[in-house]
This record gives structure tokens, C-alpha cells and sequence, in this order.
């Protein structure tokens, strides 16, 4: 694993530490060492989301119906082609062969920062406007998630049809991995439409030009 990786897995075990997660993530602290203790606080992160799901229904029930995606796909691709059914497994920590900066961890920790950010504003303060800000950075943020995350699903959707792989598809535009992966599940229909309706460009041109 990469160093800066480390380091970013390292900031989530200090997070913790600081009171910032659930007492289960602080605790997973005492329980590995080195890298391994700090991908077990990474993992505990995943928890945390899903701790806080149980509170608020409709976004457990969004976050069930994607990860049931996520691990459908995955399982359909392993059974074709595990190799490259293993670099999914593998995103969050290490680039994809050959394709520099391709590791989720950066735009993982990002959202997640985003996130918090958000649920501790909309906590403790009353102020619209700053919540609106960081509700749109969230968004941006979970836009550049998806930007990252698209081409792993799309070389797993090729994968399980014995289709070729493209690498490209790393390179290619944010609207262009959403066209190409509508093309591959069926777009609203599919296992994927979750996606297709929150990566709304309409929303994102206006945010990005300031006239949401």
C-alpha cells in the first residue's frame, strides 16, 4: 500500500481516537496494529454509516439496494473472470494495473469528510446558508466519488458478459462512464438506477455555475 494511502487510513484512526466516530470504531484501535489496525478503523468507517442508517429508514433503504448492486456484480464478474473481478476488491487501496491514481481511497475520504461535515452542521447549527454549502460540497463530493467508482463497475459489467475489457474507460468523461454504464444495466430499469437518478446533470451544472 502507498504511503499517502496510509497516511489517509492513519487521519480515519485519528478521527477516531478524537472522538469524531462511534465508540465501536474507536475501540477496533486496540484490536489490530500498523496497517492492518488502521484498514480495520477504515472498515469500522463503513460501519458507522451503516450504525447511522438504522435511525434514518430511507437512506438505509437506499444504502441496502447499492450495496446488494455492488456485490452482485462483483459475485457475476468473479465467476467469469476473478482476476479482474479482484481489482474491484482491491479499489479502495490500490490503483487499478497500469492505471495511475486510480485508487478510490482519496475520493473515499473526501466524501466521508464531506459527510460528517454535513451531519455535524446540520446538527449543531441553525445557519441555512452553511448548510446549503456543505450539503453541495457533499454533493460534489459524492459526484467525484462516482467518478472514480464508475469505471471499476463498468470493467465488472463488461467482465461478466465475457466482454472485452476497455482501460479506457479510466480516461473517459463522468457523463460519458454514466452513458456507457446505462448501456450495460439498462439505465432506469437496472440494478444501477440509484445512481443514475442522484448523478442528475441538470443538478450539477447548476451547482458547479452558481445558480442552483
Amino acid at each position: 500500500m502507498k504511503n499517502s494511502h496510509e497516511q489517509l487510513l492513519k487521519s480515519f484512526s485519528s478521527m477516531a481516537e478524537n472522538g469524531q466516530l462511534s465508540v465501536e470504531t474507536r475501540a477496533s484501535r486496540a484490536e489490530e496494529h500498523a496497517c492492518l489496525q488502521n484498514m480495520a478503523i477504515f472498515l469500522e468507517v463503513i460501519v458507522d454509516f451503516r450504525q447511522y442508517s438504522r435511525e434514518n429508514p430511507d437512506f438505509a433503504e437506499f444504502r441496502e439496494l447499492f450495496m446488494q448492486a455492488l456485490i452482485a456484480v462483483y459475485s457475476q464478474a468473479k465467476r467469469v473472470n476473478p482476476e479482474v473481478a479482484s481489482t474491484f476488491a482491491r479499489s479502495f487501496a490500490v490503483d487499478y494495473p497500469g492505471i495511475l491514481k486510480s485508487c478510490l481511497i482519496h475520493r473515499w475520504c473526501s466524501l466521508s469528510n464531506a459527510c460528517i461535515a454535513s451531519r455535524e452542521v446540520a446538527a449543531h447549527s441553525n445557519h441555512r446558508l452553511l448548510f446549503w454549502q456543505q450539503a453541495t460540497n457533499q454533493f460534489r463530493e459524492y459526484n467525484e466519488f462516482l467518478n472514480g467508482l464508475l469505471p471499476y463497475l463498468i470493467v465488472l459489467c463488461r467482465s461478466k458478459e465475457n466482454r472485452a475489457v476497455i482501460e479506457s474507460v479510466f480516461r473517459d468523461s463522468y457523463s460519458r462512464k454514466i452513458d456507457q454504464l446505462k448501456a450495460l444495466t439498462g439505465g432506469e430499469d437496472g440494478m444501477f438506477y440509484l445512481i443514475f437518478r442522484i448523478a442528475n446533470s441538470r443538478l450539477r451544472n447548476a451547482i458547479a455555475h452558481g445558480t442552483a
